[in-house]
């Protein structure tokens, strides 16, 4: 086969029907939501999409920001999406290069959906069905999948990592079928898959790959409880050395961003990191009235309206078609396969339920044989595995129902009857059009086990569900900032003294879609957010603020209503932003803290719980107090200042202190003789790297350790003028290249492998 030829079937009809699948997404969400191509297409809760949302030349790889709660790591905590890197990299607006991923995740979820109905069909029936070759049935299948009852909370409220690992399901049941069938991808699911893999695991998609790796064994022995023939195992190690190598591209390609995670949350710098401990239920537990509400697409008509924010994490509504579950599952009994794939989805649903209530001494039993669920807050999540395995079962059952089916008489008028009762009741009334639906699918159960006449088409379940879950998306979204609006935002206030990250301001204003990272949006540093704040701000501010610490704390509306006299010194906070005469101002309060110092008494700590005491003790002269003595933990003191004389420190002045392209560059007056620390107003990471020049042009890393429990101290040589810190992540430039090196050796070699055998004739 040519190369010619192979890129043409890679242009196959499902490639085809997957681009037409986006446009119908496209289409549908400027229908039935808010939205339109020129808003973003996501809520508020998404931290890491504000870096793209400013446009700066650097959000692609921006790993340090000074700017967001004291100073923040940003890629290695939440990762970057190569499509998200490929629209900066084209000079995209940010907002349509978000769009565009949530739509393409939406169409590829739709896509394997279909997938995992085709793959379960032939392994249950034994046999191929024929309904999606017809591109009508295609599309309605996908769209349930595209649409979701998964999207219908997360669009809305973000969680980007979310929406993009919610894939993960449809594609492991994809991979697991597809090697029980012998059958090896074709061209566009290679391509596909490698571009799903490759998104789920550039980003924090930790918990559901966890929750996913939990279910693979339960899932493996469904397909392998009966022991495949024996010309099934011949043809069994060429298709699963193609699998390896195709797992093995997305991993590759996503090593770079798997290494800087890694290195973050294996650090003790990451408030919930792998040495966090167990932060399990440390969020809002679920309820039974949470349990019911799965029963209804409307959201007017939750039952526990107290708790009705934690709704957004484990409701999305699978409506009065889990009623099809449960009869489906007594009804198929005989068929021992299909027995096994029920008997999944109710594991998935008992455990999502132990896991929402903490039934302590059934999570005590999981956590002690898989240890590493005890790190993600909201267990709740792993309903979305359930949610997924409910729609493959479901679907996969009424096709088969559909390509038996029999028209009974008037069976075109009756069910047109039907759908526009439908339609109508979802349009007036949504509590209704539920209960309409949960009379219909118990009488469409009837009607296949007494056979009675077919006047209503498994084909009008697809589309009920379908319209049901259109219905819920629509109910959910809300109003969507526009991009203009966004960029325009970022522009309202021009603060010279503000430009630079290490002077910082306390907000007073807020814009809706911003909330807590309104600053941020602003271009203005300050120690509000919402955000993952680093462990030693998170320690501090808590210690400072006399609220007890809390590991899985992420809202930050720091100093906005309390005066804690010691953050604004040791963070330079100065000015306060708010609105006025309808107009926005900027007053600036105290003069008596900097964005850098040397202090010349150092002064050994146990911990920063001692902090309040010494600067309540000096409250009167707390200023003066800080600048002059350096509080920092006593093994970075026994190793550094023990038995030093640092009073020539103190002669030393900051010429300039300029911020460019996620650099720091500080130009010193009066260097002094011996090494001195200096400390910034920032907090310290050990990804932040210190560099001196000499007078003869000599650079020279810097030695850094954090004071003051979280602010970055660096010592200076003697006799040093220039400074420099910026972020970096060791070797990531060494694994970066590795890394595409491997998989384009990879995915040549996969290409010629397939040439090869197409001109030999050979066959998988």
């Amino acid at each position: 086969m040519s190369n010619q030829k192979l890129l043409k079937n890679c242009l196959n009809s499902e490639s085809v029907w997957f681009f037409a699948l986006f446009w119908v997404i496209t289409l549908l969400l400027c229908i039935i939501t808010p939205w339109s191509p020129l808003k973003l297409l996501g809520g508020h809760d998404m931290p890491h999409h504000l870096l793209t949302l400013m446009a700066r030349p650097d959000s692609a790889l921006t790993i340090y920001s000074p700017q967001w709660l004291g100073g923040t790591l940003l890629y290695p905590l939440y990762g970057i999406l190569p499509l998200e890197q490929i629209g900066i990299f084209l000079h995209l607006n940010p907002v349509d290069a978000i769009n565009l991923i949530i739509i393409f995740t939406m169409a590829a979820a739709g896509f394997w959906g279909v997938k995992c109905i085709e793959k379960l069909y032939e392994y249950y029936y034994e046999k191929q069905t024929l309904v999606t070759k017809n591109f009508f049935l295609w599309l309605l299948l996908a769209l349930i999948f595209s649409f979701s009852p998964l999207f219908c909370w997360r669009i809305t409220f973000g969680h980007m990592n979310m929406i993009i690992s919610s894939m993960l399901t449809l594609i492991a049941s994809n991979l697991f079928l597809s090697i029980r069938l012998a059958r090896p991808f074709k061209p566009f699911e290679k391509i596909l898959f490698v571009i799903s893999c490759w998104h789920i695991l550039s980003t924090v998609s930790q918990q559901l790959l966890i929750y996913t790796l939990y279910f693979i064994p339960l899932f493996a022995l469904i397909l392998f409880y009966k022991v495949p023939p024996r010309y099934y195992w011949q043809n069994f190690k060429k298709i699963i050395f193609e699998y390896i190598l195709l797992i093995s591209l997305p991993i590759i390609l996503a090593i770079p961003d798997i290494w800087a995670l890694v290195l973050f949350h294996s650090s003790g710098e990451s408030s919930r990191g792998l040495q966090t401990g167990n932060i399990i239920f440390s969020y809002t537990k679920g309820s039974w009235l949470d349990v019911l509400g799965i029963f209804f697409w409307s959201k007017l008509y939750f039952l526990d309206k107290i708790n009705y924010y934690f709704m957004h994490e484990i409701n999305y509504p699978v409506g009065p078609f889990i009623l099809l579950f449960v009869l489906f599952f007594f009804n198929s009994l005989k068929n021992r396969k299909m027995l096994f794939l029920e008997s999944f989805t109710i594991f998935a649903l008992i455990f999502w339920v132990i896991f929402s209530f903490d039934f302590q001494w059934l999570t005590d039993l999981t956590l002690f044989l898989f240890p590493p669920l005890k790190y993600f807050r909201v267990p709740g999540r792993m309903y979305i595995l359930f949610v997924f395995v409910l729609l493959m079962f479901i679907t996969t059952k009424i096709v088969f129902l559909q390509d038996q089916f029999k028209r009974g008489k008037y069976f075109w008028i009756i069910n047109t009857i039907m759908m526009a009762l439908a339609c109508a009741l979802a349009y007036y009334n949504t509590l209704y059009f539920d209960i309409f639906c949960f009379i219909f699918a118990a009488y469409f159960f009837i009607q296949q086990v007494l056979k009675l006449p077919g006047f209503f088409s498994p084909l009008t379940v697809l589309l009920m569900m379908l319209l049901g879950t259109l219905t819920s998306f629509s109910e959910r979204a809300e109003e969507f900032a526009s991009k203009e609006t966004i960029a325009e935002f970022s522009k309202n206030i021009d603060i010279p003294f503000l430009k630079n990250p290490l002077e910082r301001a306390r907000v007073f204003l807020s814009y809706p879609f911003f909330g807590l990272n309104t600053p941020f949006a602003l271009n203005i540093s300050s120690l509000q957010g919402y955000s993952h704040p680093l462990m030693g701000f998170n320690t501090l501010s808590s210690s400072l603020e006399g609220i007890p610490f809390d590991t899985a704390r992420l809202q930050f509306p720091t100093l906005l209503y309390s005066n804690n006299h010691a953050l604004k010194i040791l963070y330079n906070v100065h000015t306060d932003i708010f609105v006025q005469n309808n107009a926005v101002s900027a007053r600036r309060f105290s003069d008596e803290s900097q964005p850098l110092w040397f202090p010349v008494h150092p002064i050994p700590i146990s911990s920063v719980h001692e902090l309040p005491v010494v600067f309540s003790q000096n409250d009167a002269n707390l200023g003066s107090y800080i600048h002059d003595n350096l509080l920092l933990f006593r093994d970075d003191y026994a190793h550094t200042y023990q038995n030093t004389d640092l009073s020539s420190c103190k002669s030393i002045l900051a010429k300039n202190v300029s911020y460019t392209d996620g650099t720091f560059a500080i130009n010193l007056q009066n260097p002094a003789t011996v090494s001195c620390p200096m400390t910034v107003a920032t907090n310290f990471s050990s990804f932040l790297v210190a560099q001196s020049t000499d007078q003869s042009g000599k650079i020279q890393d810097l030695k850094t350790h954090p004071s003051y429990g979280a602010l970055l101290t660096v010592i200076v040589p003697p006799k040093i003028e220039a400074i420099k810190i910026s972020a970096e992540i060791k070797y990531y430039s060494l694994i970066r290249f590795l890394s595409l090196f491997l998989a384009v050796i990879i995915a040549g070699g996969m290409v010629y492998g397939t040439t090869f055998r197409s001109k030999t004739g050979k066959k998988m």
